[in-house]
């Protein structure tokens, strides 16, 4: 099959106000598919993590051991439904405990290990939490070489069987379509490449814009199970979210602009975020390949 992806390593943050259990479902379902390597890492405090700074790989005879080292019941839990679940279905996976911020833990980790994903929960939030939650997914975004897989809250587990990639034109890039074509044939899914037009063209923007479609026609005409929708709405946002609900996807995928700013980053306009907000199908999000 082509464009089979190099999937080696999964990198999955656990969150304790995430809706974890669709989230290791996911997990579990890029591992088999790709038979890729799973690393859990859990960023907390002195009161969560007992230990500075540790790694350990969970079996069935460690295991109790291994949840000494967590002073948190709630994360106890969380462990053990891991190891429940993975085990059962026959996959080892690391987990790592680290003291610190989330962002920071998080950015050193994918710049110590290379990643293929990255697999993050949103979680449901009020006022200045849900801020910094935001902020810190932004950021994540924009950091990570890796695609970053986003559930959104109370998101259900569905098998990957259309992948809809909502592609800008005026900003392509061949590399994250490679990427999307890859994860597709990973599950052997639908792939529908969308285009929302949110103005007339200009006479030169006209010709960019049917070079640039012309390019991605042809970058994508060896995926057999690809599709192409191009209409005009006057709010991306809310073409594309129409499109998904009309066309069954079970993802979103996305890419970032070019630019990565404190502005974009802290702006309610952010269309990757708005996009991860109201949409309740998972968003695979592409950091801009320069």
């Amino acid at each position: 099959m082509p464009n089979q992806i190099n999937m080696n390593k999964i990198l999955v943050p656990l969150n304790l106000s995430s809706d974890y259990q669709h989230l290791l479902n996911y997990a579990l379902s890029f591992a088999q598919k790709s038979r890729a390597e799973v690393t859990f890492i859990y960023v907390g405090s002195g009161w969560t993590v007992s230990q500075e700074k540790t790694t350990f790989v969970l079996d069935a005879q460690d295991a109790l051991e291994t949840y000494e080292l967590v002073n948190n019941g709630k994360l106890r839990q969380r462990l053990a439904y891991v190891a429940e679940l993975f085990l059962s279905q026959g996959f080892s996976y690391t987990v790592k405990m680290a003291r610190g911020t989330w962002l920071g833990e998080l950015t050193q980790e994918t710049k110590d290990h290379v990643y293929d994903l990255v697999l993050v929960g949103t979680s449901v939030q009020q006022g200045i939490a849900k801020y910094i939650s935001n902020a810190w997914i932004s950021r994540l975004i924009g950091t990570v070489k890796a695609p970053v897989f986003l559930l959104p809250p109370k998101s259900p587990f569905n098998e990957i069987g259309h992948i809809t990639y909502a592609v800008d034109l005026t900003d392509y890039d061949p590399g994250v379509v490679k990427q999307v074509k890859a994860i597709a044939s990973l599950f052997d899914a639908k792939l529908t490449i969308a285009h929302v037009n949110i103005q007339e063209q200009a006479s030169e923007a006209h010709e960019h814009y049917v070079t640039m479609l012309d390019q991605t026609i042809s970058d994508t005409l060896d995926y057999p199970k690809v599709h192409y929708r191009f209409f005009d709405h006057k709010d991306p946002l809310s073409g594309i979210k129409k499109l998904v609900n009309i066309n069954d996807s079970q993802i979103l995928a996305m890419t970032n602009r070019k630019r990565f700013s404190w502005k974009e980053l802290f702006s309610s306009q952010s269309l990757t975020r708005k996009m991860a907000k109201d949409l309740s199908v998972p968003v695979l999000a592409f950091r801009k390949q320069k």
